[in-house]
């Protein structure tokens, strides 16, 4: 371990020590505390400065790193992408197929057998497994909405909450909109040097 580094977990044993003893019934207390609040604040920008370059270069290795292996990966995924549409589209035209198939015999046989018929699909290839993956996508938002107002589905219909709070900052009152209240959460907390 880094021997500053290591000097600045040691101190951070007695801060924390001293701060989770403090008890507050006095103006004079009162300043002892904002004094360790004040160099935990700075002890904490003086351990930012001095691990941000050792951050960035390591970010910088980081970053050339996933590159490296971007770039090796990038032709084996779109040979691999390219042999998945290729294998997905003949298994559609087997799946076709296999239903036509299965409908002409279908016309063959009794009515009440019919339910009975099937053909079935050829073996995939050794290794392939395929799935389904559904999704869902808005078309019509507003049609959404309705449907979702008419079958009593309020969980559907989600909050944009950055765009609230967005507002909530700028107003800074009654949010002037239904079933939305605007609140503030005061956070005391340390700033500047201990001078």
């Amino acid at each position: 371990m880094d021997k500053e580094i290591k000097v600045f977990k040691e101190q951070a044993e007695d801060i924390l020590e001293q701060a989770s003893m403090a008890v507050i019934s006095s103006q004079e207390e009162y300043e002892k505390v904002a004094l360790i609040g004040k160099q935990c604040h700075n002890t904490k920008k003086r351990i930012n400065e001095y691990m941000a370059p050792k951050v960035a270069d390591a970010h910088k290795v980081h970053k050339h790193m996933v590159q490296i292996k971007k770039d090796a990966l990038q032709n084996w995924e779109l040979a691999a992408k390219l042999c998945a549409t290729k294998l997905g589209e003949w298994d559609a035209k087997k799946e076709a197929k296999r239903k036509a198939e299965e409908e002409a015999l279908r016309v063959n046989v009794p009515e009440e057998l019919r339910g009975q018929v099937r053909v079935f699909a050829p073996p995939k290839a050794k290794g392939l497994s395929s799935k389904e993956t559904w999704y869902a996508e808005a078309t019509d938002i507003n049609k959404f909405v309705k449907w979702a107002i008419e079958k009593n589905l309020p969980e559907y219909l989600l909050p944009n909450f950055k765009l609230l709070n967005d507002h909530a900052r700028t107003e800074k009152g009654d949010s002037g909109i239904p079933g939305i209240e605007f609140k503030c959460e005061k956070t005391t907390f340390f700033s500047g040097s201990n001078k």
